[in-house]
């Protein structure tokens, strides 16, 4: 469905959430616009043009935006983590 007056890409509005689970090696199943923790605690995840991956502590329902490509399992407890995208 096309929604003219909403602009598309990723500067457009979210068109997907879904749950992440974390994994160390495995990259997203498509990079999302943002990450939402649902419970506060620490997030592993590379951002696409980032060399290394970076941990935040996360607020309960906190969004970060970025271009995430991976969230890892090492370094990672915060629970119900969605992408956005």
């Amino acid at each position: 469905m096309s929604v003219p007056h909403f602009p598309t890409g990723p500067m457009g509005p979210a068109t997907h959430v879904f749950l992440i689970t974390p994994h160390d090696t495995d990259a997203l199943s498509a990079p999302c616009k943002a990450i939402r923790a649902d419970a506060a605690g620490a997030v592993t995840f590379k951002v696409k043009d980032s060399a290394a991956d970076v941990t935040m502590n996360f607020a309960a329902g906190e969004i970060f935006v970025a271009i995430i490509t991976h969230v890892r399992d090492t370094g990672t407890d915060a629970i119900a983590i969605h992408g956005i995208a």
